[in-house]
Protein backbone atom coordinates (compact mmCIF):
# COMPACT_ATOMS: atom_id res chain seq x y z
CA UNK A 1 0.00 0.00 0.00
CA UNK A 2 1.08 3.52 -0.75
CA UNK A 3 -0.12 6.83 0.55
CA UNK A 4 1.01 10.38 0.13
CA UNK A 5 0.00 13.92 0.89
CA UNK A 6 0.60 17.37 -0.52
CA UNK A 7 1.16 20.25 1.85
CA UNK A 8 0.52 23.76 0.58
CA UNK A 9 0.98 27.07 2.29
CA UNK A 10 -0.53 30.27 1.03
CA UNK A 11 -2.60 33.36 1.59
CA UNK A 12 -6.31 33.49 2.36
CA UNK A 13 -8.12 33.06 -0.99
CA UNK A 14 -10.14 36.28 -0.99
CA UNK A 15 -9.90 39.95 -1.94
CA UNK A 16 -7.63 41.54 0.67
CA UNK A 17 -4.54 43.72 0.66
CA UNK A 18 -1.97 45.55 2.77
CA UNK A 19 -0.46 48.96 2.12
CA UNK A 20 3.26 48.25 2.29
CA UNK A 21 4.35 51.75 1.24
CA UNK A 22 4.54 52.84 4.88
CA UNK A 23 7.31 51.64 7.15
CA UNK A 24 5.22 50.05 9.89
CA UNK A 25 5.74 46.66 11.53
CA UNK A 26 2.17 45.50 10.85
CA UNK A 27 0.59 47.11 7.78
CA UNK A 28 -3.19 47.34 8.12
CA UNK A 29 -5.20 44.63 6.38
CA UNK A 30 -8.05 45.76 4.13
CA UNK A 31 -10.87 43.57 2.90
CA UNK A 32 -11.10 45.00 -0.61
CA UNK A 33 -14.26 43.41 -1.95
CA UNK A 34 -17.25 41.67 -0.46
CA UNK A 35 -17.71 38.05 -1.50
CA UNK A 36 -20.99 37.04 0.24
CA UNK A 37 -21.26 33.75 -1.66
CA UNK A 38 -17.58 32.84 -1.10
CA UNK A 39 -17.00 32.40 -4.83
CA UNK A 40 -13.25 33.04 -4.68
CA UNK A 41 -12.51 30.49 -1.92
CA UNK A 42 -14.88 28.01 -3.61
CA UNK A 43 -13.01 28.36 -6.90
CA UNK A 44 -9.69 27.92 -5.08
CA UNK A 45 -10.76 24.77 -3.20
CA UNK A 46 -12.48 23.29 -6.27
CA UNK A 47 -9.21 23.75 -8.15
CA UNK A 48 -7.36 21.94 -5.34
CA UNK A 49 -9.91 19.09 -5.47
CA UNK A 50 -9.44 18.69 -9.22
CA UNK A 51 -5.67 18.82 -8.91
CA UNK A 52 -5.12 16.65 -5.80
CA UNK A 53 -8.40 14.90 -5.02
CA UNK A 54 -9.99 14.69 -1.61
CA UNK A 55 -10.01 15.05 1.31
CA UNK A 56 -8.80 18.61 1.71
CA UNK A 57 -7.81 19.62 5.22
CA UNK A 58 -7.56 23.29 6.07
CA UNK A 59 -5.42 24.44 8.97
CA UNK A 60 -5.89 28.10 9.81
CA UNK A 61 -2.68 29.55 11.27
CA UNK A 62 -3.97 33.13 11.21
CA UNK A 63 -4.46 34.80 14.59
CA UNK A 64 -8.01 34.57 15.93
CA UNK A 65 -7.85 36.78 19.02
CA UNK A 66 -6.19 40.17 19.02
CA UNK A 67 -6.64 43.36 21.03
CA UNK A 68 -6.98 45.32 17.80
CA UNK A 69 -8.39 43.45 14.78
CA UNK A 70 -5.65 42.76 12.27
CA UNK A 71 -5.13 39.18 11.08
CA UNK A 72 -8.38 38.13 12.73
CA UNK A 73 -10.21 39.92 9.89
CA UNK A 74 -8.87 37.23 7.56
CA UNK A 75 -9.87 34.48 9.99
CA UNK A 76 -13.46 35.75 9.76
CA UNK A 77 -13.31 35.75 5.95
CA UNK A 78 -12.04 32.18 5.60
CA UNK A 79 -14.19 30.81 8.45
CA UNK A 80 -17.35 32.16 6.82
CA UNK A 81 -16.27 30.77 3.45
CA UNK A 82 -15.67 27.16 4.54
CA UNK A 83 -18.66 26.66 6.87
Amino acid sequence: RFSSFVQMRGSIPSFWSQDISKMVPKPAISIDRSDPFAQIPAKHFNNLMKRYGSPIMILNLVKKREKKKHESLLTEVISNAVK
